[in-house]
């Protein structure tokens, strides 16, 4: 669940990477991620943990000695994970002071990029006040989406003039479309996009989404799976395998997403809270 929701976002996964050190381990050595020194390492926080018998755990925020700093369910939104991230920092400046590389940085894309990881992008947008080109505009494209900003983005994607950015573009006119509901335009966007393309999970997940949402069902968990089953393993295959999971049900926004079957990953299902993505 939680590498297909929260730390499928974007803003969470910029933010980790930055200011945190993410890991997950199965709580069973014997599990496919089994790593006997983390279990170690976390039930000693936590001793229930070492149970045999464990309720979903939480996300600890830990310090490097094994303080929490804070938990965050496991069902917990991406919002809210986002927001608690960022809290934990605004309570801890000690763990948000920038290294002297990332302070040093000064030149507007690179202050951008980073303000962006760091889940300001209103602070990305103003280092780009004046930047001129594709990858300029690309760039302020994403801070202003990311900060709910619609408002000039159709303008910066009509400035973008280079042909080999011309799949970028289409993605993030899709991403308006779909923010707008127009869910043909989507499909229209992005039925063609290339399959070599450094986005194209991301591109295909989407155009999963705007068929589910014309009620072309089958077609959206056939595009799902073809992207589960061909792809490498990003965040996007994760939240294509939760949406085919829950798709396959009739009752789109009951809580628990297993089916009894697992999923085309092999998890056992997707359980706690509705999928986003699919909310009618």
């Amino acid at each position: 669940m939680l590498r297909a929701g929260p730390f499928s976002d974007e803003r969470v996964i910029g933010l980790c990477n930055r200011r945190f050190v993410p890991f997950f381990f199965d709580l069973s050595n014997a599990g496919a991620a089994g790593d006997a020194k983390a279990r170690e390492f976390v039930v000693g926080i936590k001793k229930e943990l070492g149970s045999r018998m464990v309720s979903t755990p939480p996300v600890l925020v830990c310090t490097p000695d094994g303080e929490v700093l804070a938990e965050i369910d496991n069902y917990a939104s991406e919002d809210v994970v986002f927001r608690r991230l960022r809290k934990v920092l605004a309570k801890h400046p000690e763990f948000a002071t920038p290294d002297a590389t990332e302070a040093a940085v000064a030149e507007p894309l690179a202050k951008a990029r980073l303000a962006i990881d760091l889940g300001e992008p209103d602070a990305a947008i103003a280092a780009l006040a004046g930047a001129e080109g594709d990858a300029a505009r690309l760039l302020r494209v994403r801070a202003l989406r990311l900060a709910g900003k619609s408002e000039g983005i159709a303008a910066e994607l009509d400035a973008v003039a280079a042909a080999d950015l011309a799949a970028d573009v289409a993605l993030e006119r899709a991403l308006l479309a779909r923010q707008a509901g127009d869910h043909a335009r989507v499909q229209q966007l992005l039925e063609e996009f290339p399959a070599t393309h450094a986005r194209f999970s991301e591109a295909r997940y989407h155009l999963g989404l705007a068929r589910f949402h014309q009620d072309a069902i089958d077609d959206a968990r056939t595009i799902w799976q073809e992207l589960v089953t061909t792809a490498p393993q990003d965040r996007w295959v994760y939240r294509a395998d939760w949406a085919w999971s829950v798709a396959r049900q009739q009752k789109l926004q009951r809580a628990f997403a297993t089916g009894g079957k697992g999923t085309l990953l092999g998890r056992i299902g997707y359980l706690g809270r509705p999928h986003p993505d699919l909310a009618r």
